[in-house]
Parts: C-alpha cells; sequence; structure tokens
C-alpha cells in the first residue's frame, strides 16, 4: 500500500470518533493528520439538575510521515518531538483527567535494524500539579508500510490494531 492510500484509510477511521484536521503544523513540523477527542464523564444525583462530579478525557493523535528509510537516530527524534507537541497540546486543567497523546510515524522506506527495538522501548508520562490538574501519556506507534507492521511503544498496545491496514499479519508488531 502506498503513503497516501494509507493516510486516507487512516482519515477515515479516525474521523468516526475524532475532530480530524489536515496537514498541519505542530511544534514547528508538517504533520499529515491531527485527530482529537473529548469525552466528558459526569455523575448525578437523582436529576442530571444535580451533578456528583465530572471530568474529561482526552486522545490525540498525531500521524507523521517518514518517506526514507527509518533508524534508530530517526525514533529517537521523533520521540523528543513528541515531547515538544504534548506540551504544546496538551493543556492540564482541573477538569481533564487524563490526555492519553499517540504520535504515529507511517515508514514508507522500511524500518531500519534496531528501529521496532526503539519504538516498543518508547516511554513518556507527564503529570500536572501532581496529578490533581490530570496526566498525559506519550506513545509511539510506527507502521513499516515497506514490510506491512506495526510497532508500538507499551503506552500505545490498544491502538495497535487500528492502525493495521486488512490483509496484514495480526500481532506482526
Amino acid at each position: 500500500m502506498d503513503a497516501t492510500g494509507y493516510l486516507d484509510m487512516l482519515a477515515g477511521r479516525y474521523q468516526r470518533l475524532y475532530d480530524v484536521e489536515r496537514d498541519v503544523e505542530v511544534a514547528g513540523r508538517r504533520v499529515e493528520i491531527l485527530a482529537k477527542s473529548r469525552v466528558k464523564h459526569e455523575r448525578y444525583f437523582l436529576t442530571r439538575n444535580m451533578p456528583l462530579y465530572g471530568f474529561e478525557t482526552n486522545t490525540i493523535a498525531l500521524v507523521a510521515l517518514a518517506p526514507a528509510a527509518t533508524c534508530p537516530a530517526d525514533i529517537s527524534g521523533f520521540g523528543d518531538y513528541l515531547r515538544a507537541a504534548s506540551a504544546e497540546l496538551v493543556r492540564p486543567s482541573g477538569e481533564v483527567m487524563s490526555t492519553v497523546f499517540n504520535g504515529v510515524l507511517v515508514c514508507c522506506g522500511g524500518m531500519g535494524e534496531g528501529a521496532a527495538d526503539s519504538v516498543r522501548s518508547f516511554r513518556y508520562t507527564r503529570s500536572f500539579w501532581y496529578g490533581l490538574r490530570g496526566w498525559c501519556h506519550v506513545g509511539m506507534i510506527a507502521v513499516d508500510l515497506a514490510g506491512e507492521r506495526v510497532y508500538a511503544a507499551p503506552a500505545s498496545r490498544g491502538y495497535e490494531a487500528a492502525h493495521r491496514c486488512p490483509g496484514w499479519e495480526v500481532g506482526a508488531g
């Protein structure tokens, strides 16, 4: 599958649950897709006019394209970029409990040796005001279009299946 076909398929999947923007600049870098979702949870006492409490959970997905073969240094640089982008996009408040921030790197030229291990070892978590204003888990997913595989960091394992194309091997990453 080529990169434009994959990005169109991914944007179609995101549009069901997210607000999707295409070709956006975030933290000084152009990204192909920026998808955001806000879900508000509330508990009520007797009627909806008497809420007990409420909180929000946010999910942000950022999809970038790597046209050449990807090496571990590229993965490390993308991880640094995700840290900077999360500082720009994630806004702490008393109402937002948690934010899941997933960075998806679409590798058109394949993954070099050791790049998959770099993706699997990526971890980053931010806490705001010791958790009183929420926290943010940053995860990374790398999609190898040449090898038809998906690799995910531990924080992004639940989102790994959504980035596979039909016909790709399950459990490949």
